[in-house]
């Protein structure tokens, strides 16, 4: 069952989480706004406006997926969708927490197209000039377990709409950190809780993943049972 606390959530999870998106994006973020943009602020903007609407395009596709499958005959599929999710939001979060086995993130890293996406933005920046829009929106494509937790979510709404809207909360969320990514990352203070940002992010995201499981295995089951 989804509500709009839900949204909330993932929104908290982006704000919190958004250390951890300093440090897969910023650096790469940075070197766009020095080469292209001489470090001004309307470069920044564009680049994360268009790592934003990656994320909503990506949940656009995820919520016409989740629709399909949620109507779906196969009442297999219809199950098996909401308990991958929460496992797949309860790994990212352990993982935020360092908690999931390095042999197993090393396995699962070796599977994703990361270096291709970061060698293509590479390939931009020596090429020559390119709009902050079109970075930003190919930096959306970088895997990040974020994006995939809340894709995963984004399956589960039920229509391409509020599929959208999950993903404009995630990156809502890490919009401002990002923004201002420069004096983030020289601030010791906000560099000191950056543990403890990183756990208040992975203990939203595990929470909706256990709320995903509690749904569908006790919920949905009871209900079944009764209905039965």
């Amino acid at each position: 069952m989804t509500t709009s606390g839900d949204y909330i959530m993932i929104f908290l999870m982006g704000l919190f989480g958004s250390l951890h998106c300093l440090g897969m994006c910023g650096g790469l973020m940075g070197a766009c706004s020095i080469k292209f943009g001489n470090g001004k602020f309307a470069f920044t903007l564009f680049y994360n406006i268009g790592r934003v609407l990656t994320y909503i395009s990506i949940g656009v596709v995820m919520g016409l997926f989740g629709m399909g499958v949620l109507r779906s005959e196969l009442f297999i599929f219809r199950d098996i969708l909401p308990i991958v999710v929460g496992l797949v939001m309860i790994g990212v979060g352990l993982d935020m927490v360092n908690a999931v086995p390095a042999r197993l993130k090393h396995r699962l890293a070796s599977i994703l197209p990361r270096r291709a996406i970061d060698g293509f933005i590479t390939r931009r920046l020596k090429a020559g000039r390119s709009p902050a829009l079109f970075l930003g929106a190919l930096n959306g494509l970088v895997p990040c377990g974020l994006v995939y937790a809340a894709a995963m979510k984004a399956s589960t709404m039920g229509g391409i709409v509020p599929g959208a809207l999950v993903m404009a909360a995630l990156g809502v969320g890490t919009l401002l950190p990002l923004l201002f990514v420069g004096a983030l990352t020289t601030n010791k203070h906000f560099l000191k809780r950056r543990r403890l940002f990183n756990t208040l992010s992975a203990i939203v995201l595990i929470a909706l993943g256990v709320k995903a499981l509690y749904f569908v295995l006790v919920v949905s089951g009871a209900h079944a049972k009764h209905v039965m």
